[in-house]
């Protein structure tokens, strides 16, 4: 149990020298944690715009008005059509109040693409 501690000890504080196997192997683990995790794991809004293509993006303003969810719902999806919606933002006035969203949607086409 004490060897481990000493190991974890060493791994944590990162005090192996350059060139020795240990070194080797934490710097492998790090780069295969970089490059082998897809971005989707993290939740990452740019990542799913490039899962979903490069298609255009467009960014519109929907009223929030005085309706309820699902109004707003069916407002949202006429204004963004067949588009994917990537981000919705409360825009708040002056008052303190939900005055509208910003809604940023991008095209399920790739751009440039018929």
């Amino acid at each position: 149990m004490g060897k481990l501690f000493f190991v974890l000890k060493r791994v944590l504080f990162w005090s192996y020298s350059r060139g020795t196997r240990q070194y080797d192997i934490m710097v492998v683990l790090i780069l295969a944690f970089i490059f082998l995790i897809p971005a989707s794991v993290f939740d990452d809004p740019e990542a799913r715009s490039r899962r979903a293509g490069l298609g255009t993006v467009r960014e519109q303003v929907v009223e929030a008005g005085q309706a309820g969810n699902r109004e707003f719902e069916s407002r949202i999806t006429q204004a963004v059509g067949d588009d994917q919606i990537e981000r919705v933002e409360a825009i708040i006035g002056s008052d303190g109040h939900i005055v509208g969203y910003k809604v940023r949607s991008r095209s399920r086409t790739p751009a440039g693409a018929k």
